[in-house]
């Protein structure tokens, strides 16, 4: 590839991005000003000089957005892709295509405005995780041709038709001739699912928190009583729309997100797309699983459904702070038949999940799990009593008992021929199922109570982003640890062993 840069919205959209706060203030200031007549007559009031403060620092980000732009060049070699920005602090970054774990498309409504897309790229590192490694805004039909070039020098080149084509689907624009030939040669892929309209909203119906239900609820009858309805008083709508935002939010949001979510599968990837107004096609290398996700909302859970995630090698999604999702709420046995479509290694463990019960930790282990909880809530009834409010230290060590109980309740393990799948989440259900061969630690905490019962609580680490890296095991056996401890020193072993075979 040809020494370029990125189109040139990058810097407009970045700046746009860095200020809206500023150009909101701006416009508020001249909606309150008045026409333009009455702000050049406040020329001597402070408001004026606010107003020049915050242009001028809207112009001078524009301008340095500008330059970044300007002086930021993207190519290939034979192995590597290079970012070289030449500014002021001059910096080379230089990747091997080999450790690219995907490249994915996304087109929000910015992006849309000016008819470009962002190449999203991940890399294999725990370290960035949690973000996107490089974030490239190009014109489609030069989006296309670097992500078929990216994807070839990573391997991945089998799923690049089908990528270019579903993209080329989404929005009719012209391709490029090396694009155009690979959706020429492409072979759609095997569709897992596809979620209609009332799917996806009652995925986002049903997945709404139990804090953004209790907070609007407190802050309706809150509101009720202050506002003085009862009293014949007006109703004042201002407040009413501040109490119920997060929920509607938290509902409408996901909607916008997840519109036609569909899944395909072309060899060994899987091709994620959905979004309404902001758009989202990404691929998933499925040999570079680390683990699956079956989550149950608070309410899913009253219905029987569920949702699933895929936890990728170097994937992480900031802006949603969660694991890619690879199916909306679903049914457990749907669920079962989707993941025994993309990951039939973890059939067993979906199955496990969801047919039959998971092992409960014992009920000696309420004793720990209680000891601790049972004290924060102490800690709260003295401080309630010293304020004259025993009643409500007597409510909160209440909730704390019951949600000692929750948690130990709702403390699940299963130990699998080649995966660990571990259960947890009082209202919110979250399993998680990992291969032995993915983990990269496991630490136990042993205290004096739980060790009078034989009792241990451990922790296993794998490659993802921060939200799933760590994986809290309740109360168990020592001997199931140590189970453990044997499974992923065999596995180790025996990844040592395949890397050292040498090739025919």
């Amino acid at each position: 590839m040809t020494e370029r840069r990125c189109h040139y919205a990058t810097f407009i959209i970045n700046t746009l991005k860095a200020v809206w706060a500023v150009l909101a203030a701006i416009v508020a200031i001249v909606i309150q000003s008045g026409t333009s007549e009455e702000v050049i007559s406040e020329i001597g009031g402070y408001r004026f000089w606010i107003f020049i403060v915050l242009v001028a620092f809207v112009i001078f980000a524009l301008v340095i957005n500008f330059i970044r732009w300007r002086r930021t060049f993207i190519y290939l070699d034979e192995e590597n892709l290079v970012v070289d920005k030449r500014t002021v602090n001059n910096s080379h970054t230089v990747v091997k295509l080999s450790t690219i774990a995907a490249v994915n498309i996304r087109q929000g409504v910015l992006e849309k405005l000016f008819g470009v897309y962002r190449l999203q790229l991940d890399i294999n590192s725990a370290a960035t995780a949690d973000k996107r490694d490089f974030d490239l805004l190009f014109a489609k039909a030069e989006a296309m041709d670097i992500r078929r070039q990216l994807l070839a020098g990573s391997g991945q080149i089998g799923i690049v038709a089908a990528s270019a084509a579903d993209a080329a689907s989404s929005v009719d624009m012209p391709l490029s001739d090396n694009a155009a030939s690979t959706v020429a040669h492409w072979e759609e892929g095997e569709l897992i699912c596809e979620f209609s309209f009332r799917e996806v909203v009652r995925h986002c119906l049903l997945s709404l928190s139990l804090i953004s239900i209790v907070g609007a609820v407190i802050g309706f009858v809150l509101w009720f009583i202050s506002s003085g309805i009862s009293e014949g008083k007006s109703i004042s709508w201002l407040p009413i729309a501040l109490v119920f935002f997060p929920a509607v939010y938290q509902f409408i949001r996901p909607f916008f997100l997840y519109h036609h979510f569909r899944v395909r599968k072309q060899g060994d990837h899987l091709y994620v797309s959905y979004g309404l107004i902001s758009t989202q096609h990404f691929s998933l290398p499925l040999d570079k699983t680390n683990g699956i996700i079956i989550r149950r909302p608070m309410l899913a859970r009253l219905f029987n459904l569920c949702y699933g995630e895929i936890i990728n090698v170097g994937m992480g999604d900031s802006e949603e702070n969660q694991a890619p999702i690879f199916c909306l709420l679903t049914s457990p046995q749907k669920m079962y038949e989707i993941i025994t479509a993309i990951a039939p290694a973890y059939a067993e463990a979906a199955q496990t999940g969801s047919a039959s019960p998971l092992m409960r930790s014992p009920k000696t282990a309420l004793a720990p799990v209680m000891t601790r909880w049972v004290i924060l809530g102490l800690i709260a009834l003295v401080a309630a009593v010293i304020l004259g409010q025993w009643w409500i230290g007597i409510i909160i060590l209440a909730l704390f008992i019951l949600g000692s109980f929750g948690q130990w309740r709702t403390s699940e393990l299963a130990l699998l021929e080649q995966k660990i799948s571990i259960s947890s989440g009082i209202f919110s259900k979250r399993n998680i199922t990992i291969d032995y061969a993915r983990l990269q630690s496991m630490s136990r905490f042993i205290n004096p109570i739980s060790r009078h019962y034989g009792l241990v609580k451990g922790r296993v680490s794998i490659l993802a982003s921060s939200v799933n890296r760590f994986n809290t095991i309740g109360y168990f056996p020592s001997a199931y640890f140590d189970r453990i401890e044997e499974k992923i020193l065999r596995s180790a072993a025996q990844k040592n062993i395949i890397d050292r075979k040498p090739e025919p």
